[in-house]
């Protein structure tokens, strides 16, 4: 099975949940069953990705960059920077 990047696997939901939406009228046991089918073949494909990125974390120990990056960022100071400016535009 091919692995998914997040934006596949977004984009196969979307298509799916369109679908169901327009056919709902429509629908019967069998087609209900293939909608199912689709989002557990979704599902798989992207739980390989996501136990590849585990992998590969568990390996270097070490997390890309980009989801801690934005926890580290420090809003305090731009919130404080904030307030500086608004005392200013008082006076």
């Amino acid at each position: 099975m091919m692995t998914k990047s997040i934006t596949e696997f977004r984009e196969e939901l979307r298509a799916l949940r369109y679908e169901m939406s327009h056919n709902a009228s429509r629908a019967d046991a069998k087609l209900l069953a293939s909608w199912v089918d689709k989002l557990v073949i979704s599902l798989e494909g992207f739980t390989e990705t996501l136990d590849m990125f585990n992998n590969e974390l568990e390996v270097t120990g070490e997390c890309c960059g980009s989801c801690c990056e934005a926890s580290s960022a420090k809003p305090a100071k731009k919130a404080a920077s904030a307030k500086k400016a608004k005392a200013k535009k008082r006076r």
